[in-house]
């Protein structure tokens, strides 16, 4: 297991003590972004030339809040595509004063719609 893959077993497997619950969730997670949080998929995403780019524009302000909700492109560990996922990813992310896509940002969220 990879330092990622191991940070995000232990994050759920705190919330949620039970070893198979953990590898199904995990495996979901593998199928959607092969558990990473910088993944991204879907027709616009041809925009950007990296996933980094794509970040870094929407911490930045370069590319707004809404843009980021609304464009389709689905992002991160569970590939949400839905604009309300996103935006509240991004509401999240800000009201921690943090920027997407941290380390200790990618296995919380989550964890709240489970």
């Amino acid at each position: 297991m990879t330092s990622n893959e191991l940070q995000i077993w232990n994050y759920i497997y705190g919330k949620l003590p039970n070893p198979y619950a953990v590898a199904a969730i995990m495996g979901n997670l593998y199928a959607e972004s092969s558990l990473n949080s910088l993944s991204m998929a879907g027709k616009k995403k041809s925009q950007w030339s990296s996933s980094f780019e794509y970040i870094s524009a929407v911490n930045s302000g370069s590319y707004d809040q809404y843009s980021f909700a609304h464009d389709g492109i689905a992002f991160g560990l569970v590939q949400w595509t839905y604009w309300s996922r996103k935006q509240a990813l991004h509401e999240f992310s800000k009201g921690r004063r943090s920027t997407l896509c941290l380390r200790n940002c990618r296995s919380t969220r989550p964890y709240g719609t489970l």
